[in-house]
């Protein structure tokens, strides 16, 4: 992807990989300086105060509608002030954009009823847990149950796995996700692919015991 097919207005995802947990950012495209391959984006905050990354390597994501995300890795975020006193963030596009892999993990069908907060609105929804991966779940929504509204790509939302891996042991896994993807399964129904804010081992565990009782059923 070249810097010429970015658009002003276009939601990007900042993220931050730290130890083992990866965490992301809302952001958007306010500004874009060609010659001099510069973008500036809206500013992040949190609890009142904008959130500088300092020298922090992020990986910004571009989401485009109807097509993959675009993943320029590596980029260097400075909190700018503009002519007009407003902050922004700065950052120089190195190299092309990749086409971002959102879910290179194995997927566990899932299949159960579930209860998800989408961004800020106070209400929630009734949803399925379609699958869930170490770095992902799926959600599907009845449109009328969405109560005409549209979340887009780089919406979060949050949602709880609650499950027996066998009969002595139960799990409850907080999901919290930002929207990468969304698609109609039919003329009732939509999908929405989520990728995971903060990745947790105790999905991965999940994973683990249905396959054993995936086998097992099988044998």
């Amino acid at each position: 992807m070249e810097i010429s097919e970015i658009e002003i207005g276009l939601p990007i995802t900042l993220e931050i990989k730290k130890d083992e947990q990866k965490i992301q950012f809302n952001s958007a495209v306010e500004g874009i300086d060609e010659p001099r391959r510069l973008i500036f984006l809206t500013v992040v905050e949190k609890d009142g105060k904008l959130i500088n990354f300092g020298s922090m390597p992020i990986n910004l994501v571009i989401h485009r509608d109807d097509d993959v995300p675009i993943l320029f890795r590596n980029c260097h975020i400075e909190l700018v002030k503009a002519a007009d006193n407003k902050y922004m963030y700065c950052t120089v596009l190195k190299g092309l954009g990749v086409p971002y892999n959102r879910r290179n993990a194995f997927r566990c069908f899932v299949g159960l009823d579930v209860v998800v907060q989408v961004d800020s609105h106070k209400s929630t929804f009734d949803a399925i847990l379609r699958d869930v991966s170490s770095t992902g779940f799926g959600l599907v929504f009845r449109k009328k149950d969405l109560e005409n509204q549209e979340f887009g790509i780089g919406t979060q939302c949050h949602t709880h796995l609650v499950d027996a891996i066998d009969k002595f042991q139960k799990i409850n896994i907080n999901l919290h996700g930002v929207i990468c993807r969304i698609a109609e399964v039919d003329e009732e129904k939509v999908v929405y692919g989520c990728e995971l804010m903060i990745r947790a081992y105790e999905i991965d565990k999940y994973i683990r015991a249905k396959e054993r009782e995936n086998l097992r059923n099988r044998s």
